[in-house]
């Protein structure tokens, strides 16, 4: 099973504009399903949020990709302009291993919101992902020239040296 590390869209997700630490930054209170539905049964694996980005992220956040997916793709195709659902689009094919569709998206989003901070992290943990070190490495180096202080690049960028080196 792969393990789960956040992208950068997920901070994004959450309402900051920040990246991947190596950790899942959507982590909230651990409540199992058990535990939910003895608090509120009708509650129990369904989002609270109504609208679609906001269930898209609440399932992102949940790790339940399959749901986020759908629900940002609603986004975008409703709303074709929302970079936010877009890059959330794209981190959640990441997630799937549909980096043919993840690419497609992260296009979209350099299309609508130019080359940001967010897509040039992102991108270059989806490389990462992939094992293509070169680019991950160098959308990574863009990501820290836009925010030479960010240390989600700078731990992404350890991440990315251990995983070069067989370690990770």
């Amino acid at each position: 099973m792969r393990k789960f590390r956040g992208l950068a869209v997920v901070a994004v997700l959450a309402g900051s504009l920040a990246g991947c630490n190596g950790q899942n930054p959507f982590a909230v209170e651990a409540v199992d399903d058990q535990q939910q539905a003895m608090i509120d049964p009708a509650a129990a694996n369904v989002p609270e949020v109504g609208n679609d980005l906001g269930r898209a992220k609440e399932f992102f956040r949940n790790r339940n990709f399959g749901l986020a997916e759908k629900h940002f793709r609603a986004v975008v195709e409703t709303t074709p302009g929302n970079v936010e659902g877009w890059l959330g689009l794209a981190a959640t094919h990441d997630q799937l291993g549909r980096y043919d569709l993840a690419d497609r998206a992260y296009a979209q989003v350099a299309r609508k919101g130019g080359t940001s901070f967010e897509l040039l992290n992102n991108r270059g943990y989806s490389y990462m992902m992939r094992g293509d070190f070169n680019r991950a490495r160098r959308d990574f180096a863009a990501a820290l020239r836009l925010d030479p202080q960010s240390e989600f690049v700078r731990n992404n960028l350890r991440e990315l040296d251990e995983k070069a080196s067989g370690r990770g």
